[in-house]
């Protein structure tokens, strides 16, 4: 329990990968504890899907359903050259209960699994921060800080974060689930590269003026990928690959910026939008009424040289970043969280040993390096369209799919592994 400083998995970062770690945790019936840094959950964020792979786990807390009922099911996704359609994938191929790309806000997946847990009587610490962990064997030493907001300065007032109480914590295991900056894998020193240079996208949400039937659309054009996702609600996505360029940089000078999370990066302005739209998809003929929010963010794609050691283990994005349209760094997050949520329920109880860890650490990795290409790879068959043919590995990470769903999708554009895919987990 929390109150006693004592949990046997103490799990780092409340977004979706963390908050699912906690719940498949709690349903194997592990004292957990969970804690975040910030003050509350997101707000707005780019994530936005869940594979059919992610809604399967999910129904496994009973969360599918309300989650499904919520959101706005993608059944196809229509692949652009330039101005002409030139092909499409239809989760219709995928086996399961969910043959579909459920499009929901990041903030409703996380509430839902928040209540879920409250509701089992643990409760996410927000305002706690992970400030210092002993040598990563059991038990592992932890030190929390909660920290809380004052008022300082004079005559321009600002907030200053202050620690108002050091909390001694022990766990048995550790799992690190806090996002691209992770203290837990610092902590670690583990490697964490880049794999290729980063990317720049213009992202607009807006209330839209026409209907997509269930259909998201990517195009692929000498400026890059340009998305359009169907939100719940009436409301639409544009995503832009853009270069830098000092209209951008002004942006970030004159303070005119957005939060997406925790993150705060530059605001763009509906003028942006409309000219975009003109120059990547005149063929987009509905009416933005109103852009609720937008950004100018970059993403990137890394991956961490291990996922973990002795009692410490991460998951999601403090282990891999991707890029942003196949939607993977947060669904196969989830699926790793409820595979490492097993191991550790085995070894926890009785049933397993060390080994299970270092499995989960080769086939984790395997499976990302197989997902940015660096073994197995991909080829692509003489009936797969041009985009398809021209860069195999940039078509697989256009695909919002992992694992059997993902070669269920990939084989529609022609598009086959090299090798067979390593075992989910």
């Amino acid at each position: 329990m929390f109150d006693k400083g004592r949990a046997e998995v103490l799990v780092v970062g409340a977004g979706p990968v963390g908050l699912f770690a906690a719940a498949s945790l709690v349903e194997r019936g592990i004292d957990v504890a969970i804690v975040d840094a910030e003050w509350r959950g997101t707000g707005m964020s780019y994530a936005l899907g869940l594979h059919p792979d992610a809604m399967a786990l999910l129904e496994t807390i009973g969360l599918a359903e309300p989650l499904r009922s919520a959101g706005y099911e993608v059944r196809r996704l229509a692949f652009y050259d330039r101005q002409e359609r030139v092909a499409e994938v239809d989760y219709a191929a995928v086996d399961g209960p969910f043959p579909f790309l459920t499009i929901l806000p990041q903030s409703a997946l996380e509430s839902a699994l928040e209540a879920w847990l409250k509701k089992r009587g643990v409760e996410v610490r927000w305002r706690h921060r992970l400030a210092d962990l002993s040598e990563v064997t059991r038990p592992v030493a932890a030190e929390l800080h909660r920290w809380d907001e004052e008022t300082v300065g004079y005559p321009i007032a600002h907030h200053e974060r202050i620690v108002e109480k050091v909390i001694p914590f022990q766990a048995d295991f550790i799992v690190g689930a806090d996002g691209h900056a992770s203290f837990v894998r610092r902590r670690l020193k583990i490697d964490f590269p880049k794999l290729r240079p980063p990317s720049l996208f213009a992202v607009f949400e807006f209330e839209a003026d026409g209907d997509l039937d269930h259909e998201a659309r990517v195009v692929l054009d000498e400026r890059g990928i340009s998305v359009l996702w169907p939100l719940p609600g009436g409301r639409a996505r544009w995503s832009f690959q853009i270069e830098d360029s000092p209209e951008i940089r002004a942006d970030r000078i004159k303070s005119r910026l957005s939060q997406l999370g925790r993150w705060v990066f530059p605001a763009l302005d509906q003028d942006r939008l409309d000219r975009l739209i003109d120059e990547r998809a005149p063929w987009y003929t509905g009416r933005v009424r109103e852009v609720v929010w937008s950004v100018a963010i970059r993403f990137e794609e890394r991956l961490a040289a291990g996922f973990g050691r002795e009692a410490a283990w991460l998951a999601g994005d403090a282990a891999h970043l991707a890029g942003p349209v196949g939607l993977r760094s947060m669904n196969v997050g989830l699926r790793e969280a409820g595979d490492l949520a097993a191991r550790l329920a085995k070894i926890l109880r009785g049933s397993g040993g060390p080994e299970l860890l270092s499995e989960y650490d080769a086939e984790r990795k395997r499976e990302w390096r197989r997902l940015f290409g660096l073994e197995g790879g991909w080829r692509s068959g003489d009936g797969a369209p041009a985009f398809v043919r021209r860069d195999p590995l940039l078509a697989l990470s256009l695909l919002p799919a992992s694992g059997r769903s993902l070669d269920a999708l990939a084989a529609q554009l022609d598009l086959h592994p090299e090798a067979p895919a390593p075992r989910a987990g």
